[in-house]
């Protein structure tokens, strides 16, 4: 499933369920710095409620490509576990 919520304070929080883990993107306008436009992003990866990002790394101001590689991160991770 992936789903987003709105923080409420010019924030929002994209939320996708992959391969047993979740990937959380966080997106805001940097205090107006972008003019409303939700630029500035910071990835955090949760398994069973847990934060495990330092597991794979440090994610912040993240592109297509890097959810990409993240994804292939979290695959090869459990299919090594398997």
């Amino acid at each position: 499933m992936i789903y987003t919520v709105n923080t409420g304070t010019g924030a929002v929080c994209t939320k996708i369920d992959f391969m047993g883990y979740e990937i959380s993107i966080a997106q805001d306008d940097s205090c107006g710095a972008f003019n409303g436009v939700m630029q500035r992003s910071d990835v955090r990866l949760y398994k069973d409620n847990e934060d495990v990002t330092a597991e794979f790394g440090d994610f912040r101001w993240v592109s297509g490509e890097d959810i990409f590689k993240i994804m292939k991160m979290i695959e090869n991770k459990v299919q090594g576990a398997e």
